[in-house]
């Protein structure tokens, strides 16, 4: 017994050792930590990404595998944070004059952080990123309409904080994102 316990915590000091020396990121350091996930978990997570209504019967029959295993995989799964919810995909072309956008932006570095928690907080807002390159912030937008949209950048381009600012309206999309639903 002591010999497994002496292991096990050289095991976690090496983690530990490995995070701090090479300064890796909580995000990414938590990974280490997470055993990785094999084929099935992958199938079923694709599985999942394209209908997440399909019963556990269903999935387990496209797996060649048990219910009762593909209902212990997805409560694994969601214990270790793999699948964070269930949510409905939108189709936001059907509910009448939707408008996707993107906007890019280069914000004082200082204030990054300010400005996209206030981004945040628009319901208009479906993906906020920081990026690298001639911009800082990358957002995914949808409005009910073009109005909607021109008041969002202009109060945008408005703060003092953004320095300068490019947006792109989608007219068409090749390869839609589900969960965007343009």
């Amino acid at each position: 017994m002591k010999k497994k316990s002496k292991k096990k915590r050289s095991s976690e000091e090496t983690k530990e050792k490995l995070k701090t020396e090479k300064n890796i990121p909580p995000l990414f350091s938590e990974l280490l930590d997470q055993p990785p996930i094999d084929k099935t978990d992958m199938s079923l997570l694709q599985l999942l990404q394209k209908n997440a209504r399909m019963t556990n019967i269903e999935i387990a029959e496209k797996l060649n595998t048990s219910e009762a295993t593909v209902r212990r995989r997805i409560n694994n799964l969601m214990d270790r944070g793999y699948i964070r919810s269930f949510a409905a995909l939108l189709d936001y072309k059907r509910m009448g004059n939707a408008v996707k956008a993107n906007v890019l932006a280069k914000v004082e570095k200082d204030n990054l952080e300010r400005v996209a928690n206030s981004l945040k907080k628009s319901k208009n807002v479906h993906m906020l990123c920081q990026v690298i390159g001639d911009y800082n912030l990358f957002c995914e937008l949808i409005f009910n309409n073009i109005l909607e949209l021109q008041e969002f950048t202009d109060k945008l381009s408005n703060n003092p904080d953004v320095e300068k600012m490019d947006y792109y309206i989608v007219t068409k999309s090749f390869k839609s994102c589900p969960w965007s639903g343009l």
